[in-house]
């Protein structure tokens, strides 16, 4: 069998120099995806913050509730607190980290306008930092008389103790 040979295709004009290749160039994924496009995006107003909590304590309230009627009373357990505990527990894993991993809000953030970004711009938040953001860093938050929530009063991005430990931000998405 012989071997196969490639057409030669002749230039089309013999006077022009063959081009060279143009080395690549390293892109940040800033080009790519277009995340810059979130710099324009104002940190959130506390007020709206505030809101969007009293309607994510709500709406995590009744899906609670709705999970302990419906659910967990076929489940026998020997406490009422230990089932209260459970639902608790199951509800922040899926309202609070969940849906925001998602969604990448809360119902009530996404109500809101608002939106949960990494510090340095990016969309997507992951899922270790939801779960951080969720657990310890809101009970970091709520333990010396809530300071940790009411500092977004006072800093510059309107960042809590919460997103500062994660490494988040909450932005005005709209």
């Amino acid at each position: 069998m012989s071997a196969k040979k490639l057409p030669v295709y002749p230039q089309e004009n013999p006077q022009q120099p063959v081009p060279q290749q143009v080395p690549l160039r390293a892109v940040s994924p800033e080009q790519i995806f277009n995340t810059s496009q979130i710099a324009k995006y104002p940190p959130s107003n506390k007020n709206k913050r505030f809101a969007a909590f009293i309607m994510d304590s709500i709406f995590s309230g009744i899906v609670g509730k709705l999970l302990n009627v419906l659910v967990l009373n076929g489940l026998h357990l020997k406490s009422d607190g230990l089932k209260t505990t459970f639902s608790f527990l199951l509800v922040a894993a899926f309202y609070w980290v969940g849906l925001t991993l998602i969604m990448g809000a809360t119902p009530g953030k996404k109500l809101m306008g608002l939106r949960i970004v990494n510090v340095d711009q990016s969309l997507d938040v992951d899922f270790t930092k939801l779960l951080l953001r969720e657990t310890v860093g809101r009970v970091i938050s709520a333990l010396p008389l809530c300071l940790g929530y009411l500092w977004v009063s006072w800093d510059k991005e309107r960042r809590t103790f919460h997103d500062m430990i994660a490494k988040t931000r909450v932005v005005d998405f709209r």
